[in-house]
């Protein structure tokens, strides 16, 4: 990891921000507010940690199923 301020992310932020895209449908601003950093540090945490990338895509697309059944 390049110098700078030590990163925020911990490993059970995958959990957390997959509930939260399932449950309450968040939008990528919104798990960033959640969280208490900016968007680009949450673009950050997506490159730097598969799972939590991987978390939010399988999780948003549940999300996203349940609107569609339910219209």
């Amino acid at each position: 990891m390049p110098a700078g301020a030590p990163t925020k992310y911990k490993p059970e932020y995958a959990e957390i921000a997959a509930k939260l895209c399932q449950k309450l449908a968040a939008t990528d601003r919104q798990l960033a507010d959640y969280f208490e950093v900016s968007y680009q540090t949450l673009n950050t945490w997506k490159a730097e940690h598969p799972e939590f990338l991987d978390s939010l895509k399988q999780n948003k697309e549940i999300a996203d199923e349940n609107v569609v059944k339910s219209l």
